[in-house]
């Protein structure tokens, strides 16, 4: 009775092979499955995109007014430029 015990765990304990190639060959048949299911994937990615989603943008811009005394810009026109445009 031991002895098919022994027999039994040592044919659980064998070892599965993955054959990388094969898998690849495997997958390679059914590269017309694949694009298909990616371009349906795709389409209907799309159509609830455009359907279903509400587009939200949102922009900021910053107006600086600077005097025309002089060529320079310093901090206080920058300063000034930024008050005036708080309101606006």
């Amino acid at each position: 009775m031991e002895q098919t015990s022994v027999n039994t765990r040592a044919a659980n304990t064998q070892d599965d092979e993955i054959d990388l190639l094969e898998l690849a060959g495997v997958l390679w048949n059914k590269i017309l499955f694949i694009l298909i299911g990616f371009a349906v994937g795709a389409i209907i990615a799309f159509v609830v995109t455009k359907l279903f989603i509400t587009p939200q943008y949102k922009a900021q811009s910053t107006i600086y007014f600077l005097s025309d005394s002089s060529n320079t810009t310093s901090m206080t026109d920058i300063n000034v430029g930024t008050s005036l445009t708080v309101d606006f």
